[in-house]
């Protein structure tokens, strides 16, 4: 008998446990809807969007935490020069030559043709690596495709991780709309001073953002098409994250696009 209350128990623990985390997926789910409606309606009214906002909300027993970046404070992998790829990696601590290479393999890996750069970084040197594939030849489309690039670890990967997209689209930086990761890619800046003075700057509508006449690499002014918005649900002793990247189209039959969707 004692053992089968002791089942009995642990069956019911599961089930509540798997309960929980449906729920809190449902949560991440509505967390995800929420933040794309909220967009949505920030345009329709022609008001500034919700970037670089964490955001938390109770619904019954649990909660659901959002965050909202706009991928035009980002470095995107298909269109950034080889500066703007060296001062991320410097930034996270990479010699020169280890560098020099990455940006190369980077910049091979999207290039469409079989054509090496600077550095014989083809079929070659992916073999070299141990790795049984080549460079793609096309655009990244997803930023996890950085961990095919000869020289990029994980551990790296996770440092640079922030600071990269494959969807704003854009050459240069917005620096107002940049996290933390991308500030301290700047050369020459106090990352901590730089954000201080571009809170300042967004709070000052028509400023002439002098913080952005430092480099023209930072002085992108795009923005409010293509964000990153994460999502938590949290129930109980679940928790269950979702990131999604949207893009406002901009159509009335078709508002927004998903770009990307992730759990975990």
């Amino acid at each position: 008998m004692g053992g089968l209350v002791l089942a009995m128990r642990t069956e019911i623990r599961l089930a509540l446990t798997q309960s929980a985390q449906v729920r809190a997926r449902a949560l991440a789910e509505a967390g995800i809807n929420h933040v794309i409606l909220r967009l949505l309606q920030a345009e329709r009214r022609q008001t500034p969007s919700l970037t670089l906002i964490t955001k938390q909300y109770r619904f019954g027993t649990g909660q659901v935490r959002t965050y909202v970046e706009d991928e035009a404070g980002k470095i995107d992998l298909n269109q950034a020069g080889r500066e703007l790829f060296d001062d991320l990696l410097l930034s996270v601590g990479l010699r020169d030559e280890q560098r020099e290479s990455l940006v190369e393999a980077i910049l091979d890996f999207r290039d469409p043709d079989n054509l090496t750069r600077l550095r014989d970084l083809e079929e070659e040197v992916y073999q070299e690596s141990g790795l049984d594939y080549g460079p793609k030849n096309a655009r990244f489309d997803t930023v996890e495709e950085l961990l095919q690039v000869p020289g990029m670890s994980t551990k790296l990967f996770k440092k640079v991780r922030r600071a990269i997209t494959a969807h704003s689209g854009l050459k240069e930086v917005n620096l107002t709309l940049a996290p933390m990761s991308v500030l301290k890619a700047v050369p020459n800046q106090n990352p901590e001073n730089l954000h201080e003075r571009l809170l300042k700057e967004r709070a000052t509508p028509g400023s002439e953002r002098s913080a952005l006449d430092l480099d023209p690499r930072y002085g992108g002014t795009g923005g409010g098409r293509v964000f990153s918005i994460r999502a938590q649900g949290i129930v109980a002793n679940a928790r269950t994250s979702i990131t999604a990247i949207i893009s406002l189209d901009r159509i009335p039959q078709r508002p927004y696009t998903i770009l990307g969707w992730t759990s975990g």
